[in-house]
């Protein structure tokens, strides 16, 4: 089921492939659960898919 997430991450990593169809994009991003604690964060594995023209 879909969700709309609101939060402030940093990117970490970025690589982008060419498929026939789109461009895609797997990116690694950072965020942390506890603004007191900066040692809690989450990894974010996001992939992006960029229709090609």
């Amino acid at each position: 089921m879909p969700a709309k997430l609101n939060m402030i991450c940093y990117v970490h990593n970025i690589a982008k492939r060419l498929t026939q169809d789109f461009t895609v994009k797997e990116i690694t991003g950072i965020t942390r659960t506890k603004n007191d604690d900066p040692t809690k964060v989450i990894y974010l594995k996001i992939k992006a898919f960029i229709p090609s023209n």
